[in-house]
């Protein structure tokens, strides 16, 4: 059943205070005490949890929690029974007995408790009430304009600004490897587990696994697993003793010998490269780029090749043959379910050289075939991309509409992986919006499937953006402590882009505090590694922000040549910080 209800938002309630079972309520604060510890569930557990307290006198109908908590979009039982089972394991990590929240089947849901309610006092200011005051107070007073909107958009990952010493540090998270592999060595090298590992060991050489890649690798194991070649199986055996390596290097050698072989073995060895393309994601793209380009080679008729080996150029950095691979893919005339995944792809490329309209209008097609087919994991896929453009659109209304709708999605098929990444683009699309509290809860959603995932470059993400989030706050000497252990973890990964991010970051802070040459060269690194990886959009903000310094340095020329350099592009992204740019060309009197 799907439940179609028009009301609002739970958080829209006054400020109260629910005090039942030994736990604290705050729905001012959106947080949950319990003793001396707080706790920040999701908005749609807490929101749950607040409805169910302020209705405890009577049962709560599926129809009306559907009304409440997901105004007038569309929800399934499911997606309604998921978040009490949420709600319940929420209360659990409290201390509470989940059972309190009893199902009452074919009527609904009610909180057994005795409950007390009051409102605070009026004079009492929550932490986002000050922060929001104090950021205001200083917007009046700065003219670093500029740095604070380059935050919104080098935001990636997660930001915890409750218990921040539940987090991993660096040498805790490296750990997770050593796990990992002494978990395989007394095991079958099951698919989940080896792709545990490659995905521990990306990490490790600097690379960065999206869904896309994690599906591939999934897909390459899962043949291995069931080709019954005895060589394939060596390759497992050493899969499982953590040298990848070496794993790799059995692959290519049955996929060269198969390519020598005879016309008849094409396709088997075709399928050879994929697999040792699929390993080798996880150590050295270029290497995994020269197995997908043999695969395509021998099967050029095979769109899943081509599709696989634009995936590997965008990984690589290289957008432009991304493009023509994909649109190779295309021309191929591919099934349905791989050409929804073409079009995303393209979509994404777009979306990264900044040309946003044709990213949108391949992510709509996207979309489109991926709803005639029924597929929600790839709707969910599509719609993190196109939340991501209407959020450097500065469009952050639609941005958390399109989210908002992913997470539903991923909620509903129960996939973390995807879940990760659409929470991940709605909690940027908060803290770029400021409401520091909802954007807090969703980066721990998000650093715990990390965590859980062994995803070390996800959580080293994480870090940086503690900073970054304590930096938009103005808490400049937390900032500081986080974003240079980030950055200290960033290079330990080899994880250059969380690295520029939290470059760009510091060198925001350090023009804050007025030392415009240590600004000056945190920019500059952050530009090189921009430049070289082809994070456009973070590449145009720090010309930006180094006219703007060179500005504060007196130099009104070189401030007026860079943002005059920046615009054009800007313009043709449609990006948000184009009025920023003509105001400081207004103010500066640049020709």
């Amino acid at each position: 059943m799907r439940h179609r209800q028009e009301g609002q938002h739970g958080n829209t309630m006054s400020r109260r205070i629910y005090t039942f079972a030994g736990i604290e309520l705050d729905t001012g604060k959106r947080e949950i005490r319990a003793g001396d510890e707080i706790k920040l569930p999701s908005p749609l557990v807490f929101d749950t949890l607040a409805y169910l307290a302020q209705h405890s006198e009577r049962v709560v109908s599926k129809d009306e929690l559907a009304g409440e908590l997901w105004k007038n979009r569309i929800v399934s039982d499911s997606s309604i029974s998921q978040a009490i089972r949420k709600a319940r394991a929420a209360l659990e990590e409290c201390g509470v007995d989940p059972a309190i929240i009893k199902t009452q089947h074919g009527h609904g849901f009610r909180l057994d408790a005795e409950i007390r309610s009051y409102e605070p006092a009026p004079s009492g200011k929550t932490a986002l009430d000050d922060a929001g005051s104090q950021n205001r107070a200083r917007a009046q007073g700065k003219r670093w304009t500029a740095i604070a909107v380059a935050l919104a958009v080098i935001l990636t990952v997660a930001v915890v600004l409750g218990n921040i010493g539940s987090l991993l540090g660096p040498d805790e998270s490296l750990d997770l490897l050593e796990e990992t592999q002494s978990t395989l060595a007394t095991t079958d090298a099951k698919v989940d587990e080896v792709v545990r590992l490659l995905r521990s060991q990306a990490a490790l050489s600097g690379i960065t696994l999206d869904v896309a890649a994690e599906d591939t690798i999934r897909n390459a194991v899962s043949t291995m697993v069931e080709s019954g070649d005895l060589r394939k199986q060596r390759a497992l055996d050493r899969l499982a003793e953590g040298d990848v390596d070496g794993a790799a290097t059995v692959i290519v050698g049955v996929a060269e010998e198969l390519d020598e072989a005879s016309e008849a073995s094409r396709r088997e060895a075709a399928a050879s490269w994929r697999e040792a393309g699929a390993i080798y994601y996880s150590t050295d793209i270029e290497e995994a780029t020269r197995c997908y380009e043999a695969a395509l080679r021998l099967e050029p008729e095979n769109p899943i090749n081509a599709s696989d080996l634009a995936y590997t150029y965008i990984r690589a950095g290289r957008l432009d043959e991304a493009v023509t691979t994909f649109d190779e893919a295309l021309s191929l005339g591919p099934p349905a379910a791989i050409r929804a995944d073409v079009e995303r792809g393209l979509g994404m490329t777009h979306r990264l050289k900044g040309q946003l309209d044709v990213a949108e209008s391949y992510l709509r097609t996207a979309y489109e075939t991926a709803e005639a087919l029924g597929d929600l994991r790839q709707k969910a896929k599509v719609l993190s991309q196109l939340g991501a453009v209407a959020t450097t659109r500065g469009d952050y209304e639609t941005a958390r509409e399109i989210l908002e709708t992913g997470v539903d999605l991923a909620n509903e098929i129960g996939d973390e992986p995807v879940l990760a990444n659409v929470l991940n683009d709605l909690a940027i699309v908060m803290a770029s919006t400021e409401q520091y509290a909802e954007a807090s809860s969703l980066f721990r959603q998000t650093y715990d499937i990390y965590l859980d995932r062994a995803d070390l470059v996800g959580q080293s993400e994480a870090i940086g953006n503690l900073g970054a989030t304590a930096l938009k706050k103005g808490e400049l000497d937390e900032a500081e402590v986080w974003l240079l252990q980030s950055v200290e973890l960033g290079e330990r990964l080899g994880a250059r882009r969380s690295i520029a991010a939290d470059l760009t970051n510091l060198g925001g802070m350090a023009a804050q505090r007025g030392r415009f040459d240590e600004a000056a060269v945190f920019f500059d690194r952050a530009y090189g590694i921009a430049e070289e990886t082809g994070l456009e959009d973070l590449r145009l903000i720090l010309l930006v922000n180094k006219g703007e310094l060179a500005r504060e340095r007196g130099d009104a020329s070189e401030a007026c040549r860079l943002w005059r350099e920046a615009l054009p592009p800007l313009e043709a992204m449609e990006h948000f910080a184009v009025s920023v740019v003509i105001d400081h060309q207004q103010q500066a009197g640049c020709p």
